[in-house]
C-alpha cells in the first residue's frame, strides 16, 4: 500500500490538528514546527541547512546561545525544540537538497512536466515536497499559503519572507501540483472554525479529506466551491421553478413549527439544476462511500419571516435516519443566525450517544426540546449546538444521522437546495 507523509509548514494554525496529523503513515515538519505533537515516532523533520547545523546536531550549541542567535524566533518554540532534541523524539531529521539555488528543484519540475519553475531558491516545505514526491509518497500538505498574503511563519517573529524566495512563483507550482494530483493542497484551505470548513476559492477539494471529516465530524462546510455565474445560474432555475410549478409547492406543518415552502423532485424540473447539483460527481462519490447505492432526490425551499407565525424548515429536532443518510445543502440566500439556519449537534450519532427519548415510539427519530436541552447539558456526551450560517452557494455535507433541525427563523428570508440520498 502507497505510504501517506502530511507536510506540515509554518503558516499558523489555531484549530487543533493533531488527529489529521497522525492519520498519515509520516508527518514532516518543517524546521522547528513543533505544534500538535501526539506521535513522535511518525515525526520527520525536515530543515533547512542552519538549523540542522546549528539546533539539530544535539549539543552543538547550548540553550542559551540558541536564544541569543535565533531571536527573532519564539522563545517558548526553541526550548521545546531544544527539550526534543535533546531527548530524540523524533523519526528522523532530514537536511534540505539544495541551499541558495534552484536548479535540482527545477529539474526535478521538469520531469514531471510542470509548466512553472522557481524564480529563486525554493523554500523548505518546497523541497521537501519533492523530496517525498521522489520517494513514491502519497502527499498531502498542510500550513503552507495558498494564496497571495502576508506570509507569516509560526513561532517566527520575523514577519516576513527573506528575498531568497519567490512566493508567486511558489504558489504556482503548489496549484499546478495539486490540479495534477502531485500534491493534496485541500488542507490548506481548512479555516479555523468550530466545524471543519474548507475555503475552495482557490482549488476544487480532494474526494478523500472530505471523506475523512464527514467520517470524522459528520459534517463538512464548503465555501466558493461553484464559481459566480454558476450559483447565479442556480438561483435564476430556482425562482423559475417555484413559479412555473406552483401546483408542485407542498407546505409541512408539523411539531408547531416548519411552514417552509418546498418542492420535491426538483430534478424532473430543471435540467440545469439535475446536471449542476443533483448529478454532481463529487457529492455523488461521497454519499456512495455511506452506501454503494442509494437513492435520491432534489429539494428546494423557501422560508419567509411572518410576523406571528412560528417557521422552520423540517421542524423539530431529528435523526433523517438512525443507520444511513446523506445530504448536500446549497444555500442560495445569505443566511444568518436570524434567518433559520442549519443547526447542527456535534457528537450526535448513535455511535456517540445511542437512543435519545423520542417523541413517540413509532417516530423515535424525532426529539423534544427538552431531550435536546438535557443532551446539551450533559457534558459527557461532547455534544453542542452549533449554527450553520453562510453566504449565497455555499454548501454544507451532512451525515444526518446526526441530530439537526433549522433554526426558527427571526427575520428575512432562506432559500435552499437540497440533495437527500437515502
Amino acid at each position: 500500500m502507497e505510504k501517506t507523509v502530511i507536510i506540515y509548514g509554518g503558516k499558523p494554525i489555531n484549530k487543533n490538528i493533531s488527529e489529521i496529523l497522525y492519520k498519515h503513515d509520516v508527518v514532516c515538519r518543517i524546521n522547528i514546527c513543533t505544534k500538535f505533537r501526539i506521535n513522535p515516532k511518525k515525526d520527520i523533520f525536515y530543515t533547512n541547512n542552519h538549523v540542522k547545523y546549528n539546533i539539530f546536531d544535539a549539543g552543538r550549541i547550548p540553550l542559551h546561545q540558541l536564544k541569543r542567535d535565533y531571536n527573532f524566533c519564539d522563545v517558548q518554540k526553541l526550548e521545546e525544540i531544544y527539550n526534543i532534541v535533546t531527548n530524540h523524539e523524533y523519526k528522523e531529521v532530514i537536511e534540505q537538497y539544495e541551499s541558495g539555488g534552484n536548479v535540482k528543484s527545477n529539474n526535478i519540475l521538469q520531469k514531471i512536466n510542470c509548466p512553472h519553475k522557481f524564480l529563486k531558491a525554493p523554500r523548505c516545505g518546497y523541497q521537501a515536497i519533492l523530496y517525498f514526491l521522489l520517494k513514491g509518497y502519497k502527499i498531502s500538505v498542510i500550513g503552507f499559503s495558498f494564496k497571495h498574503e502576508k506570509n507569516i511563519t509560526e513561532g517566527n517573529n520575523d514577519k516576513g519572507v527573506s528575498e531568497c524566495h519567490d512566493t508567486k512563483s511558489e504558489l504556482k507550482i503548489l496549484h499546478w501540483l495539486h490540479e495534477n494530483k502531485y500534491v493534496d493542497a485541500t488542507l490548506c484551505m481548512l479555516e479555523n472554525h468550530k466545524l471543519p470548513l474548507i475555503n475552495c476559492n482557490y482549488i476544487e477539494p480532494e474526494m478523500d479529506m472530505l471523506i475523512y471529516f464527514l467520517k470524522t465530524y459528520g459534517i463538512v462546510l464548503i465555501k466558493k466551491y461553484y464559481k459566480e455565474n454558476t450559483i447565479n445560474k442556480i438561483s435564476e432555475e430556482y425562482e423559475r421553478v417555484f413559479s412555473k410549478h406552483k401546483n408542485k409547492i407542498e407546505i409541512l406543518d408539523k411539531e408547531d413549527c416548519s411552514n417552509d415552502e418546498r418542492i420535491f423532485h426538483t430534478e424532473r424540473y430543471s435540467e440545469l439544476i439535475k446536471n449542476t447539483f443533483s448529478y454532481r460527481q463529487l457529492f455523488n462519490k461521497i454519499a456512495q462511500t455511506y452506501r454503494s447505492h442509494l437513492n435520491k432526490k432534489t429539494l428546494i425551499n423557501k422560508l419567509v419571516y411572518e410576523e406571528g407565525k412560528v417557521k422552520n424548515s423540517g421542524a423539530g429536532w431529528h435523526r433523517d435516519n438512525h443507520d444511513c443518510q446523506f445530504k448536500t445543502i446549497m444555500y442560495l440566500s445569505d443566511v444568518k443566525s436570524e434567518n433559520g439556519p442549519f443547526t447542527w449537534i456535534t457528537n450526535s450519532s448513535k455511535h456517540h450517544i445511542g437512543y435519545p427519548e423520542p417523541r413517540t415510539r413509532n417516530y423515535n427519530t424525532r426529539f423534544h426540546d427538552k431531550t435536546i436541552e438535557k443532551l446539551l447539558n450533559n457534558n459527557n456526551n461532547n455534544c453542542e449546538k452549533i449554527e450553520v450560517c453562510g453566504n449565497v452557494g455555499d454548501i454544507i455535507l451532512a451525515n444526518t444521522t446526526y441530530i439537526h433541525r433549522g433554526k426558527v427563523i427571526e427575520e428575512g428570508i432562506r432559500k435552499a437546495i437540497t440533495e437527500y440520498f437515502f
